[in-house]
């Protein structure tokens, strides 16, 4: 994605979009409760092509780390919602990751230089959460309450055809969340790229809601549910975990006391965040070509 244009990233967007419907709406995938998408890239993360290359498995239940994450999401809609389980709206105020964007974006704005932000557009935001373990660990996360790649749009407009808004009021613009995220994966991607000239290697993953399913009270991620669905907590978002420390060679390894006692930081989130948003969104070998004295005819 780093070398890509916005459009070529758009369309892997609504690939993703069109297979997540596909798998909730197929009658054979009826016992499919979980998408997981997920690309890895690079040796360095076990890949066997060299390609980045992505991945989508289909699960009847849903996966431990997503799960851990809707439960989260779930105790912190119903801690701040009198009437959680009479199904309130989450959003601003009772969704954690709403909650956390909005704290992230207030902090950019009060201290930029300790901001862990690294880029964002009117949908989405980038940024190296506080509790990263990788070095250069991102989360790319929906500014607006999506629940699903099923929410991003192609046409910025509300359920009654008006244009959309932010939260602040502020027009969103004429492009929809499926191109916001094109053009915030390009971003992110291109500066990993940038930050020691190198294909960055990561994993990266998509958790989003599970498919709604009428079995037994339908999809959960949990032991005891809930009357708020899963569906209705998710928060849609991206994970990106890269391996890299130092320069192109030298990768982070979770040995010793890290496996055996607890993680450590390597360097803080607001440097890495700093590191990143210095890295420009040129890609450096397109930099090469442009700072070349001469044409080149391909």
């Amino acid at each position: 994605m780093a070398e890509m244009d916005v459009q070529a990233v758009l369309a892997v967007v609504r690939t993703w979009r069109t297979i997540y419907q596909n798998l909730r709406d197929d009658p054979a995938m009826q016992t499919i409760v979980y998408a997981q998408f997920f690309e890895n890239k690079g040796a360095a993360m076990g890949c066997s092509n060299p390609h980045p290359h992505g991945q989508v498995w289909a699960l009847s239940t849903v996966p431990q780390e997503p799960a851990r994450e809707l439960d989260q999401l779930r105790q912190y809609h119903v801690s701040r919602s009198p009437r959680a389980e009479g199904g309130d709206s989450v959003g601003v105020g009772n969704c954690l990751l709403c909650d956390y964007v909005q704290q992230e974006l207030d902090l950019a704005t009060k201290n930029p230089a300790g901001s862990r932000m690294v880029c964002a557009n009117e949908a989405f935001v980038a940024l190296v959460p506080y509790w990263a373990l990788w070095p250069y660990e991102i989360l790319v996360v929906s500014r607006a309450h999506l629940a699903s790649l099923e929410d991003l749009t192609d046409i910025n407009t509300d359920d009654r055809g008006n244009p959309a808004v932010e939260r602040h009021g502020a027009p969103l613009g004429e492009r929809g969340s499926a191109e916001a995220l094109a053009d915030i994966l390009r971003r992110v991607t291109c500066r990993y790229d940038n930050l020691f000239c190198c294909s960055f290697p990561y994993s990266m993953g998509i958790h989003q809601a599970p498919f709604e399913r009428l079995r037994g009270g339908g999809s959960t991620s949990h032991s005891d549910p809930l009357p708020l669905r899963d569906g209705q907590v998710a928060h849609f978002h991206i994970h990106f975990y890269p391996p890299l420390l130092r320069s192109a060679t030298v990768k982070k390894f979770l040995v010793g006391f890290e496996m055996l006692g607890q993680p450590q930081r390597d360097i803080t989130p607001e440097q890495a965040a700093a590191r990143l948003r210095d890295c420009s969104e040129v890609h450096y070998q397109h930099q090469e070509m442009q700072s070349l004295p001469f044409k080149v005819s391909l």
